[in-house]
């Protein structure tokens, strides 16, 4: 429940600073961006901690939704993805407000309020720690399918925000009114952020894959079907992808060889 309440207190922030202190355009975007960072930060940090804690395979041998990449840690892979693209995404943004500022200095909305971004800064650095000091003390009872669900949905809502950000910049350049414009941009980020927190949080192992294939898809499939001799069939595949993503889920919670044999021979030595 923390987790819905704070990302509603995260896309306040911006809604008062337009709202109620006249926050411009691009130091909402820069603040947007800023947000993503630390809170990758936080993500990266309670991916260590749970690492520390659990010890599971995942962390260590994890393999990729797309069962292509089964090399280095959970870490690597989160971090390479969330800080390349942030940092990329970052330098990009700022070169925008730059080129606006400098080219239509008329437009009040792309001056950048460094005031207001210190301020905004500060209030999601605390959100962020909030989060942190929540998730941190039960982190050694949540599974491995939980931390990537949790850390993976700041990637995929991420993509999407840089997204929107990159396209709605032109948008409120074309904009007769930059204001009206950002703050639906705002209330749809709330929506979309509050959506995927409340999501996921309880969700057992196998959330995600029913044992059937869903009626609109085998809808779908028999109105599309046009299977060559020995072709699989919609429920064997669904079978089969079922099983191998379960059986990676599954994989991914298995304590690191070693790591209990050590455990308990501390204990004993104790």
């Amino acid at each position: 429940m923390h987790h819905l309440l704070i990302a509603i207190a995260l896309n306040a922030v911006p809604l008062v600073g337009v709202w109620k202190f006249g926050w411009s355009a691009a130091t909402v975007l820069l603040l947007f961006w800023l947000e993503s960072l630390l809170g990758h930060a936080g993500a990266m940090i309670k991916i260590g901690v749970h690492a520390r804690a659990t010890h599971k395979r995942g962390h260590g041998a994890y393999s990729a939704v797309d069962g292509k990449s089964a090399t280095g840690s959970y870490f690597a892979h989160f971090s390479t993805i969330a800080i390349s693209f942030t940092l990329v995404h970052g330098v990009f943004l700022i070169a925008l407000i730059f080129m606006m500022a400098h080219n239509r200095p008329e437009l009040t909305q792309f001056q950048v309020h460094w005031d207001s971004l210190k301020h905004g800064g500060l209030i999601v650095l605390g959100l962020v720690l909030l989060d942190l000091a929540m998730d941190l003390p039960g982190l050694h009872k949540r599974s491995f399918f939980w931390l990537e669900t949790h850390t993976g949905k700041r990637l995929a809502r991420v993509l999407v925000l840089h997204l929107t950000i990159i396209f709605g910049f032109a948008a409120l350049a074309m904009s007769d009114s930059p204001v009206a414009f950002l703050m639906v941009f705002l209330l749809l980020k709330t929506l979309v952020d509050a959506g995927t927190s409340m999501s996921g949080d309880h969700a057992a192992i196998d959330s995600g894959f029913p044992e059937q294939p869903p009626k609109l898809l085998r809808f779908i499939d028999s109105k599309t079907r046009n299977r060559a001799p020995g072709k699989e069939s919609l429920d064997a595949y669904w079978a089969r992808s079922r099983a191998e993503a379960l059986a990676r889920r599954h994989r991914h919670e298995e304590t690191m060889p070693g790591r209990g044999v050590k455990q308990s021979a501390q204990h004993k030595a104790e």
